[in-house]
């Protein structure tokens, strides 16, 4: 696994990410935070239930919620962070199908609060999203 300290540009995202991260419910534990065109941050925590876990919330799920609570609906980076040595993961594909309904270019990262482990785009991690063709062609 390759980590690198969080860029400038991002350290805004990955520490509202962080800070969530302190608030999440059950484990695993993870934080995630939204950055909008509007350059509004927009935090989420991962909230895990122990029956039936279908019911538990991926923290990117709730930082989407979040965002469109507030009125947005154009995430431009989302941070995923996961506590150390391990990080988080990429977002699952639910997540990620909930994410490019907003747009496939949103730009991803995820690690530990000190360092990325990694960072794609939406659609490069989900080049086969499903989408809803009956209005259109396809």
């Amino acid at each position: 696994m390759s980590t690198r300290p969080w860029t400038r540009a991002w350290q805004p995202v990955a520490k509202a990410a962080a800070e969530a991260l302190r608030r999440a419910h059950g484990s695993p534990r993870r934080g995630a935070a939204i950055e909008d065109a509007q350059n509004i941050i927009h935090c989420g925590v991962s909230i895990q239930v122990s029956d039936p876990p279908a019911a538990s919330l991926c923290a990117e799920q709730v930082a989407v919620a979040g965002m469109c609570v507030d009125g947005s609906r154009s995430p431009r980076r989302l941070a995923v962070i996961g506590p150390p040595p391990d990080g988080a993961p990429p977002p699952c594909g639910r997540c990620l199908q909930i994410l490019i309904e907003f747009g496939d270019r949103v730009e991803v990262r995820w690690g530990t609060p000190t360092a990325e482990h990694g960072r794609s785009t939406v659609k490069k991690l989900m080049p086969y999203a499903f989408r809803d063709y009956r209005g259109g062609e396809g």
